[in-house]
């Protein structure tokens, strides 16, 4: 005969919360930034493919070309990167440096072949 454990009646644990690593919530909010500039880079990179570099949302009143608004958020996205920086979560000016011109280096043989 086996013997039965007994029931606990204390209510389930909530989930432990998602551990973040050594981030701070602040440096974990800078990271959620990021996130959000890299997706309006990614969307604006898309409506240029669709519709073109001087396209415009037709829907907006101010008409700002969509090379514009390119800049704008790769500029958001430049500000978002140099705040990381300063947020202390440990990467550097040299080593995004370093990163770029490997990336450039690497993307000469696809440009070349374009």
């Amino acid at each position: 005969m086996t013997t039965r454990k007994p029931v606990s009646k204390k209510k389930p644990s909530r989930p432990a919360r998602r551990k973040l690593g050594a981030l701070t919530a602040a440096q974990a909010e800078q990271l959620y930034i990021l996130l959000e500039e890299a997706a309006e880079v990614i969307k604006v990179s898309a409506k240029i493919l669709r519709f073109g570099l001087d396209s415009a949302n037709p829907f907006d009143a101010k008409r700002v070309p969509n090379k514009t608004m390119l800049e704008s958020e790769i500029g958001d996205f430049e500000g978002v990167v140099e705040n990381l920086k300063a947020a202390g979560i440990g990467i550097s000016t040299s080593g995004i440096r370093k990163a770029r011109n490997a990336k450039r280096k690497r993307m000469q043989r696809w440009l070349m072949e374009a």
